[in-house]
């Protein structure tokens, strides 16, 4: 089974000590123990060979066999990073997850992607096919951080976003799936926001996605690879094995064949999936080019039947 706390080095003995220090780790702080619980905790260290992944760290090296409580590593063990947040405890922050399911379970390169705001408190703010919502659902525990303001700006982050908010083409009707979404609420709440190189990249979608979409899901897209091919590998195992399986059997810790299997397929996995997710990329800059493009002649037209008409355009 998947194991959701950090894995951690020892020296082989199970003692009344690191009990205690168990049960330490659990009362200090309840809000961190929740959030852990969503992070697998991918675990990576080197030995003897390659990097191996692994969910809970093994007594003994999967490659050699040697005792790792007293062993001699070319990397210590250390706990790959969690690139997702859960979007209410990032106040004042732009988020972006998918428009249906989570990352790591159900995200593919060709889904959807749903972008929204928090405020000072947390709250989340979002613009889909229901309209402009406020909310704290659960639905966003599992998204990347675009970017964040700093302390200072959060008064003004609520000002502006409240007056946003206001604007009567933020409902359900005036929701268009191609040219009235997501996308279209949060950039023009951050061109009026007026913050740094945050606001300037709203005033171009294709700006926008290349300097803080595309490397967040890039970087994203490999720790998801990884962890369905761990998760995979231990399914299968769990499947062979009884109940009677000690804590650090086949379940937690794949054999030597496997390991090296494994390791083959990161090492390779890593060096394709920038190009998988180059893929993605592209389509989405295709796409806000289009929609771009489809603005652009909608204003032309617009404004050709305001000429033919007599009527003077207003002001920019």
């Amino acid at each position: 089974m998947v194991c959701d706390q950090c894995a951690k080095v020892g020296d082989g003995t199970h003692g009344k000590h690191d009990a205690d220090l168990e049960v330490s780790k659990r009362k200090s702080d309840k809000k961190i123990s929740k959030l852990a619980k969503m992070d697998p905790g991918i675990v990576c260290f080197q030995h003897c060979g390659p990097k191996v992944f692994c969910f809970l760290l093994p007594q003994t090296c999967p490659v050699c066999g040697e005792d790792l409580g007293a062993a001699n590593f070319s990397l210590l063990p250390f706990r790959v990073p969690y690139p997702f947040i859960r979007a209410s405890q990032y106040p004042c922050a732009v988020v972006i997850k998918p428009t249906t399911g989570d990352f790591l379970n159900d995200y593919y390169n060709s889904m959807d992607l749903h972008i929204g705001v928090t405020t000072s408190t947390g709250t989340i703010v979002e613009f889909d096919k229901q309209g402009l919502r406020k909310h704290r659902s659960n639905h966003w525990n599992q998204c990347l951080l675009l970017d964040q303001v700093t302390l200072p700006w959060r008064e003004h982050w609520d000002t502006t976003l409240w007056q946003v908010c206001k604007q009567k083409c933020w409902s359900a009707k005036t929701y268009s799936e191609d040219n009235h979404n997501c996308y279209s609420f949060v950039l023009t709440f951050l061109v009026t926001l007026m913050y740094r190189n945050l606001s300037e990249a709203a005033r171009n979608r294709t700006m926008f996605c290349e300097k803080f979409i595309v490397p967040r899901t890039t970087a994203a897209g490999k720790y998801i690879s990884l962890y369905r091919k761990l998760k995979d590998m231990v399914d299968v195992k769990d499947d062979m094995t009884n109940n009677d399986t000690e804590s650090y059997g086949a379940a937690n810790a794949a054999d030597p064949k496997n390991v090296q299997e494994l390791t083959q397929y990161v090492q390779s996995l890593l060096q394709t999936i920038q190009d998988k997710f180059q893929n993605m990329s592209d389509q989405i800059l295709t796409r806000i080019d289009e929609m771009g493009t489809r603005i652009d002649d909608l204003e032309k037209n617009i404004g050709d039947l305001m000429t033919q008409a007599g009527v003077e355009a207003p002001d920019k």
